[in-house]
């Protein structure tokens, strides 16, 4: 049988020239896990009584996500310290839209949703009557008028209910980033990066 020690050493510590190491190589565990364990809770425990750490469950408030769509439509934002606009030679452009590469059709569809002040879309979708894993249906956004009024997103036949939403969630992405445009240009604001 196998026996493990482990050490955790600490530099650069406030207040501490030399560093500072937990653990015993020579007190056996059973296992990795436990021995690492073991040196990281004394570790923890020394950097509380320092005052290096608080006590448990006091853990700083975590910060809330900025998304990138604080930015209203007429270019105001709740957050003092974020640039909303852009300038290039001296001109200012309106606001953009940041996605990140890997964001899905329906978490862009949320986001402009958003920016554009709509509630998110109610999705229905129903079976085909012969294929039950095929599904057709739209996209509607509660309250809106003209042409958000909806059905937006049309699909037919779609293997999955989780594809077909993805499939309308891309057709309204269209709709909604054609219509930030036409806002833009009632507005004469520059809305080129959408």
């Amino acid at each position: 049988m196998h026996t493990f020690a482990c050490t955790v050493t600490l530099r650069d510590l406030p207040g501490s020239s030399a560093p500072t190491s937990f653990g015993s190589p020579t007190t056996p565990f059973a296992s990795k896990k436990a021995a690492k364990a073991a040196s990281a809770r004394d570790a923890v425990r020394w950097l509380r009584s320092e005052g290096h750490l608080g006590a448990p469950g006091t853990s700083p408030p975590r910060k809330k996500a900025r998304h990138s769509l604080d930015t209203l439509i007429d270019g105001t934002t709740t957050d003092p310290n974020h640039d909303t606009a852009s300038t290039i030679d001296g001109n200012t452009t309106a606001p953009t839209l940041d996605f990140p590469t890997t964001a899905s059709a329906a978490h862009q569809l949320q986001m402009l949703s958003h920016y554009l002040g709509l509630q998110s879309p109610e999705y229905r979708f129903s079976a085909d009557p012969d294929e039950n894993f095929l599904y057709s249906g739209a996209a509607w956004f509660v309250g809106a008028t003209g042409a958000l009024a909806g059905p937006l997103g049309m699909v037919e036949g779609v293997f999955g209910k989780k594809a077909a939403r993805e499939e309308c969630a891309k057709e309204v992405v269209k709709v909604l980033r054609a219509e930030i445009a036409r806002r833009g240009r009632l507005t004469g604001a520059f809305v080129d990066d959408f």
